[in-house]
């Protein structure tokens, strides 16, 4: 009986041509796969790298518009409400950046309170800048550093 893999029978130069052939159509597809998850890696990367960024730049803006509000109340003065306008936008565009990118369902809840409690903070804070305003700083400065103020900051 004999073996099909018999070595008297095999042909050197035809079975370095098949295997030869072999590796010449399997590396485009190795390299394909290669390529796809090198792809899939970078983005994954890139996308939580943006995360996390936006994720600092948000408590940074927050705290600026948080101090520009407790300055006008405690100080009365309107440089403080012009530094706020200027921040303002530049958080909202951050918080709406980041929940474009979100992509699973923890994500988006995430994004949702933290924009809710920001939406919050926002009216409290556009209240006590008119407040000020208005020259009613006692009330601003209870707003500004009241319990209901700390515990939507908190939250946010």
């Amino acid at each position: 009986m004999r073996h099909v893999f018999d070595h008297k029978n095999v042909n050197p130069i035809k079975a370095l041509t098949v295997s030869w052939l072999l590796s010449l159509l399997l590396l485009p597809v190795v390299g394909a796969i290669v390529w796809s998850m090198y792809g899939s890696y970078t983005e994954i990367a890139t996308r939580e790298f943006r995360l996390q960024r936006l994720v600092g730049d948000i408590v940074h803006l927050n705290e600026v518009l948080t101090s520009s509000a407790r300055m006008a109340a405690t100080t009365g003065e309107l440089k403080w409400k012009d530094r706020y306008k200027e921040i303002e936008p530049k958080l909202d565009n951050a918080i709406l950046a980041i929940a474009m990118i979100a992509r699973d369902s923890y994500e988006h809840t995430y994004a949702a309170k933290t924009k809710s409690a920001y939406l919050e903070l926002i009216q409290m804070e556009d209240l006590a800048l008119t407040l000020v305003e208005a020259g009613r700083l006692d009330e601003a400065t209870k707003i500004a550093f009241g319990e209901e103020y700390e515990k939507w900051k908190e939250l946010y």
